[in-house]
């Protein structure tokens, strides 16, 4: 059963070196390889985590104080941060449902 794991863990591996590669903060590499791990994202995840790092790359947030609230890359992946609605999303999509009253 532990050489399963392992293997698991090196099929992961070239995944996981795309996401390193696209997230700007290079912190705490190990945690985030584990916590990627423990996701176990195929190709299509990993797409929509990687366009969710260069939509929030550019955000305010991530810009501010040269990039100081930049998440870790392990507590990005451990929150399922790609998940997270995009600045003005939520404003846009409550005014276009306004607007359609």
């Amino acid at each position: 059963m532990r050489a399963k794991s392992r293997s698991a863990s090196v099929d992961l591996l070239p995944l996981f070196e795309k996401f390193w590669k696209a997230y700007p903060k290079k912190v705490a590499k190990d945690a985030a390889r584990k916590a990627f791990e423990k996701r176990k994202p195929d190709q299509t995840l990993l797409d929509k985590m990687i366009g969710a790092v260069q939509v929030q790359t550019t955000s305010e947030q991530w810009q501010k104080d040269k990039g100081q609230f930049i998440p870790n890359p392990a507590t990005w992946l451990n929150q399922g941060r790609w998940e997270d609605e995009a600045v003005g999303q939520a404003n846009s999509d409550k005014l276009a449902w306004e607007g359609a009253r």
